[in-house]
């Protein structure tokens, strides 16, 4: 199993554009982390990513296998198979970096006049 800092340093990268993503060995579908328990889970690519809720718990995962917090994080070849980050996540960030351009777009304007 991974530990948290390597998770968050691969998530950085890709929030940062620091690694390529596209490349053909990525695993099915996409990870998230509970809110609860912060461990991950790999939700299938039938799941729609912009439709994953604000909090998302364990217990949201359609695979029975891992949809409570008391179970293990699915473990995988971490060698071969790359995480893909957290979506919700990267979209929060995504969200705090275009209040924090609209809040500097803002003082612009204000030092315009």
């Amino acid at each position: 199993m991974r530990s948290f800092a390597d998770k968050m340093n691969d998530y950085i990268d890709i929030v940062m554009g620091e690694t390529d993503t596209s490349s053909g060995d990525q695993p099915n579908g996409i990870d998230v982390q509970c809110d609860r328990c912060l461990k991950w889970r790999r939700l299938p690519d039938t799941v729609d990513e912009d439709a994953l809720p604000e909090k998302w718990y364990c217990h949201n995962n359609p695979d029975i296998n891992y949809n409570r917090c008391n179970i293990p994080e699915e473990t995988d070849d971490e060698a071969e198979v790359p995480k893909i980050k957290a979506v919700k996540k990267k979209q929060e960030l995504q969200k705090l970096q275009q209040q924090i351009s609209e809040k500097e777009a803002e003082k612009k304007v204000c030092s315009k006049t």
